[in-house]
């Protein structure tokens, strides 16, 4: 038997999560830790070779053993089920349930991850951005200018020649806004860990520098891959599950987004730090993120909305546009 646990992966897992944090089970805890604990040293075995009569000592051993066992199950669960409490709240319940719903995962087709959507800032007019991501460059091309200027002059036409397509960066994943992205290269990103302990642990250590809060970093990043980057299904699954940790985190009930689409909205305070409210309208029933909003509180308009109007791999990106400010020059800096 002990020969037979010494193998057991199990054993092996916590063996490398000793020494593990003691924390209490609620009983729901408790109850899931002492069913895979029966499960664990009651499961069949293949017989050894050669029986033997288990003395007292051994049994002891194996006593201290399935004590020892069950107490480090119960530290490791605990440290499970942090992330999807048998207590969950409301809106932890919609973003565990975006979680277990999210794909199907598109089938990659193309070179690059293209994603289409609907900006408006507020007393502005609404206008179209569209991103294309590869693993060796991302674009961008947006309509602001063109919209900005019409809006100027009274007209519904957009010039042409105001809208551009950058290339923003190499090897980069976007985040939510220009200039202050949650950015990972594609190769990084699609490293990141699927365990959401671990894949929280790395998301908070890799914003540590930002001059904000972790909950706020963990917003920021999660809701910006989840809505922007093409990260695989499982590592979605992830991303809405460290979501669901985040403190604060409230529900808004059944609404709808920009374009009439019936969602579910969940939203966070941070106006303690200065940043006002955010909000994400999503669909639970296939984990996607349909629109992001800010307002400066609950009761404000919406400062500024991104909206998702069509998402998916091409084979192709457009060619960019010189630099604004000539050779070398970057995207959104002033000349």
């Amino acid at each position: 038997m002990i020969r037979h646990l010494g193998k057991d992966p199990i054993i092996h897992t916590l063996a490398d999560a000793n020494p593990v944090p003691v924390t209490p089970l609620d009983p729901a805890q408790q109850t899931r830790a002492d069913a895979l604990l029966q499960r664990t040293v009651t499961a069949p075995r293949t017989p050894a070779p050669t029986r033997h009569r288990v003395t007292r000592g051994w049994a002891a051993a194996l006593g201290t053993l399935a004590a020892a066992l069950a107490a480090a199950l119960a530290a490791v669960l605990a440290g499970l089920f942090a992330i999807a409490p048998a207590t969950a709240s409301p809106a932890q319940r919609v973003l565990l349930e975006a979680a277990g719903n999210v794909g199907p995962e598109p089938v990659r087709t193309g070179e690059y991850w293209y994603v289409r959507s609907e900006i408006q800032y507020i007393d502005d007019s609404a206008f179209s951005r569209e991103d294309w991501v590869s693993p060796h460059r991302t674009l961008i091309r947006d309509t602001s200018e063109a919209v900005r200027r019409a809006q100027e002059t009274g007209t519904t036409s957009l010039d042409p020649d105001l809208i551009r397509v950058d290339l923003t960066s190499d090897d980069q994943t976007p985040g939510m806004l220009p200039p202050r992205f949650a950015y990972y290269g594609w190769g990084e990103m699609m490293a990141l860990p699927t365990d959401p302990v671990a894949l929280r642990e790395r998301l908070v250590r890799d914003s540590a520098g930002s001059g904000h809060s972790d909950a706020w970093n963990l917003w920021d990043v999660t809701t910006g891959l989840l809505f922007f980057s093409p990260a695989p299904l499982e590592l979605r699954r992830a991303l809405w599950e460290v979501a669901a940790t985040i403190p604060g985190i409230e529900l808004l009930g059944p609404t709808t987004d920009s374009l009439g689409r019936p969602a579910t909205g969940v939203q966070i305070d941070f106006g303690a730090e200065r940043l006002g409210h955010y909000a994400i309208l999503l669909d639970p029933s296939d984990g996607t993120v349909l629109q992001i909003e800010n307002r400066d509180s609950a009761a404000d308009d919406v400062s500024y909305r991104y909206t998702l109007l069509e998402s998916g791999w091409r084979d192709d990106a457009p060619d960019p546009d010189p630099p604004i400010c000539g050779p070398g020059s970057e995207p959104y800096r002033s000349c």
